[in-house]
């Protein structure tokens, strides 16, 4: 009984000391967040001054932002998928300047958000290629838009774990280990989409289609394949950090 009174004693410290130092933490990048808008509208405005701004409005500018950057994103892949491709060059040119577009408004991101966002980008941009090529892959084009619409699906719900997972704060991490039901959900995702792969390479193999398209279709499965390592690397690494107390809720 004293051992367990004991525990629930150092939890409540633990619990009280991850909180404060979790809060020290938003304040702090609250403030440089406050200090990049000062500058920002300082610049645009020249006068207008914002030092005097309540937090709230830094937070509510902030999740505006990450909004209007994720509405652009998903703006960009559709736009590619509607895209009327006659040949293998025409889509090539049309995802690079994609990509330009969607690494302009990834750059105001923190390197480590930027980095991995990027990454994300790639895949989706692979999946929607593979839907622009539709009517360049014959009779299997259909069954190839299939799948990679699933791929897409599946892609979104990797993504909203990754940023659970990336948003759990450093002390809590430290503390109980890391978020294991993403790192789980993560797994179950990638053991389905090996499948898609699989389906993917047989059809494109069997495609009847010229060699340009054919080639360019499988560098995107190629990019399918590096996400999935990637994940996976980050599923084990964030389901085998237990922490300082993680043994305890095991």
């Amino acid at each position: 009984m004293k051992k367990i009174f004991t525990i629930f004693i150092m939890l409540v410290l633990v619990s009280s000391f991850v909180l404060a130092a979790e809060n020290q933490e938003k304040d702090i990048e609250q403030n440089q967040a406050q200090i990049r808008v000062q500058t920002q509208e300082q610049n645009s405005e020249g006068e207008k001054q914002i030092s005097e701004a309540p937090n709230k409005n830094v937070i509510t500018a902030k999740q505006e932002a990450k909004e209007k950057i994720q509405e652009l994103r998903e703006q960009t892949f559709t736009e590619i998928k509607e895209l009327k491709i006659k040949n293998a060059a025409e889509l090539k040119e049309a995802i690079k300047e994609k990509r330009e577009i969607l690494k302009e408004a990834m750059k105001e991101e923190k390197e480590k958000i930027r980095e991995t966002k990027e990454k994300q980008n790639e895949v989706r941009l692979a999946v929607q290629t593979l839907l622009a090529s539709e009517n360049l892959t014959g009779g299997v084009g259909k069954q190839v838009s299939a799948i990679a619409r699933d791929f897409d699906n599946s892609a979104k719900e990797t993504e909203s774990s990754e940023e659970k997972i990336m948003n759990r704060g450093r002390f809590m991490k430290a503390l109980f280990g890391g978020d294991r039901k993403d790192a789980e959900l993560i797994r179950t995702k990638l053991q389905t989409r090996e499948e898609k792969i699989q389906q993917l390479e047989e059809l494109v193999n069997a495609c009847d289609c010229t060699d340009d398209v054919k080639v360019l279709l499988q560098e995107q499965i190629q990019v399918m394949k590096q996400e999935q390592e990637r994940l996976k690397t980050l599923a084990d690494n964030e389901g085998s950090s237990t922490g300082l107390l993680g043994w305890m809720f095991k």
